[in-house]
This record gives structure tokens, sequence and C-alpha cells, in this order.
């Protein structure tokens, strides 16, 4: 009689490259281990790289508070171009030569720190009318006779507990961010 395997349990915390979805990285853990229950502590773009916290087993138990701590985010910001995903995998919607100064930036980070009010971007795995707001986006770009802006996404509190400069150089500024749980990063005006 063949031997049956232990389900493993416990955490992997594991840094997630650009170009995946947490979702796949979700997948290819959970046929690693043999199809045990996985799931993940909040979702990184596609695009972003960084900690990915997975649950593996009874694990998956204690997601729900792991969700609600505070997360940090490095990134860098270049002016004069806003795409329509708010991330450089978009197409340009509009550019500009303007490029502001340390000081100008310094002066108006205040406005995003605390408890603040943000519309997730279009293309967010936020639900509407029961799909992902992405999918909808997406069928919308192929679909010629609808429009991004038909997609509304209502705003959501979300705080900031520090938003600072690391790096100006430029067109582009390195910043940090600790935030609270469904803050989008890219999508903060």
């Amino acid at each position: 009689m063949a031997q049956q395997q232990a389900t493993p349990h416990g955490w992997i915390v594991l840094n997630k490259p650009v170009g995946l979805s947490s979702a796949k990285v979700v997948g290819v853990i959970r046929r690693f281990f043999g199809g045990a229950k996985t799931g993940h502590a909040g979702t990184l773009d596609p695009l972003a790289c960084g900690v990915l916290p997975i649950a593996i087993g009874e694990a998956t138990k204690t997601i729900s508070y792991v969700v609600t701590a505070e997360k940090s985010y490095q990134f860098t910001l270049r002016w004069g171009a806003e795409t329509q995903t708010d991330d450089s995998e978009g197409e340009i919607t509009r550019t500009s030569d303007y490029c502001p100064s340390v000081d100008e930036i310094r002066a108006i980070l205040p406005q995003f720190e605390g408890l603040i009010e943000q519309i997730p971007p279009v293309f967010s795995a936020v639900k509407v009318k029961g799909r992902r707001a992405y999918a909808l986006a997406r069928d919308n770009r192929t679909n010629s006779s609808d429009k991004l802006t038909d997609i509304v996404l209502t705003p959501r509190e979300v705080m900031i507990s520090k938003f600072e400069i690391i790096d100006h150089a430029g067109q582009q500024t390195t910043f940090t961010v600790q935030c609270g749980k469904g803050t989008y990063i890219r999508a903060l005006r």
C-alpha cells in the first residue's frame, strides 16, 4: 500500500517576480504541494515585484489577520505620461513636459497621508456587477463602441501612514509608502 503524504501547513514568503499575477503564483504553489489548499495575503499587480505571503493548508485560516497588516512599498514614478492602466503596461493617453521640483512634491505629499478616499483603478481586481473590473476594462478595449469611462468604481477609504521621497532625478521620483489594506499605489491621485 502506498504511503500517503502529509498535507503541508504554513506560510511561504515569496519574492514575486515581475510578469506573474498573484493568482498564477498561487496556482504554481498549489500544484507543487499536490493541490493543498493555498491562498495569498494581498494582491500584487503583475508588473510589481515584491513579497507575496502565501498560506498553505491550515495556515489559510489566518490569511484574514495578515491581510489587514500595514504594508510597505517602494516605487518609481515617471513624470510626463499618463496611461490607460496607471502603469507602464497601458497605452499613453496624455503627455506633459512638466516635471515638479522636489519641493513641490514634498509640499503635496501630506494630502496623501492619513485616512484618504481613493478610487480604485479601472484595471483592478475590484468586482463590478459580479465581474473583475480589469476583465470589463479589457472587454471594453476590444469593443470600440464601449469606453473605459463606462466602468464606474466608487471611492474607498484607505490609510497611508507614511509617504516619502527617496530619490528624485530627471523625470523620475522614487517613493516609499506605508499603507493599509486596499491601497492601489499606482492610482494615487
